[in-house]
């Protein structure tokens, strides 16, 4: 689920539309992004996406 929550915020989605995208509440959605970033140690979720190309979690756009 992290892996996909990734990329719907490479994307350029916000919680609450990934929240409709995968069927979970929005507040479940927020938690899994406070858990990357804290795991990744980014500040912002631009810090958080770029952890995730330059890692090749994610494909550059």
């Amino acid at each position: 689920m992290e892996i996909r929550v990734m990329r719907f915020l490479h994307q350029g989605k916000t919680g609450k539309g990934i929240s409709a995208e995968v069927d979970l509440m929005p507040g479940t959605v927020e938690a899994i992004i406070d858990k990357l970033k804290t795991r990744t140690s980014a500040r912002s979720i631009n810090a958080l996406v770029e952890f995730a190309v330059d890692n090749k979690i994610v494909e550059s756009l």
